[in-house]
């Protein structure tokens, strides 16, 4: 048995729903490949994002903890080998946005970004999103809040943990928000 660590991730509630499909189909996307190449990590990444999504939809399906020390976290239990399978796959899908990039991660990026609605590059920043959120280690912070998720706290130790926690957490779901895909040509 693969032993498991607690993430935070921001709560989203059923906006989830939209981060969780468009993910959910770009892994799906990589299973016609053949074996050999690259893109196969998408088998993996798929298996390992199912047990993550199911953590993290059942997460936001629960009220939020008001009393706890930070009601605007989800706390979550994840495998360590997860996480870096989820990285991994952000790597080799994300080559297929290099000029001159992986040509196969690219058709795949584009299929999925089509049947989603969105762009290659939205699919490859939500991925590395999902990923570096899932990947920060709150360390003691983490162990406390879980802990203590539901139980009243008045401050000191849990709510300055909460608010480092959330500060962390919000700061890297966020990241990349408000830039625009940089177009190689202009750079």
């Amino acid at each position: 048995m693969t032993s498991t660590v607690i993430r935070a991730v921001p709560r989203i509630g059923s906006a989830w729903t939209r981060t969780s499909g468009q993910l959910s189909a770009l892994l799906l996307e990589t299973l016609d490949e053949p074996s050999s190449g690259p893109l196969w990590i998408g088998r993996p990444a798929l298996r390992a994002w199912g047990r993550v999504d199911t953590a993290v939809r059942a997460a936001q399906a629960r009220s939020p903890y008001p009393p706890g020390p930070c009601p605007g976290l989800c706390l979550v239990p994840v495998r360590p080998d997860d996480v870096a399978t989820l990285g991994a796959a952000a790597v080799v899908l994300g080559r297929g946005l290099l000029p001159g990039g992986e040509p196969r991660a690219a058709a795949v990026l584009g299929r999925a970004a089509s049947g989603c609605g969105t762009g290659p590059a939205d699919l490859v920043r939500d991925l590395a999103r999902v990923h570096g959120v899932l990947d920060l280690d709150l360390a003691a912070d983490g162990e406390l809040l879980y802990v203590l998720a539901g139980v009243g706290t008045g401050g000191g130790r849990a709510a300055d943990a909460g608010e480092r926690a959330t500060e962390r957490v919000l700061t890297m779901w966020r990241a990349g928000e408000d830039r625009l895909p940089v177009d190689p040509a202009a750079a």
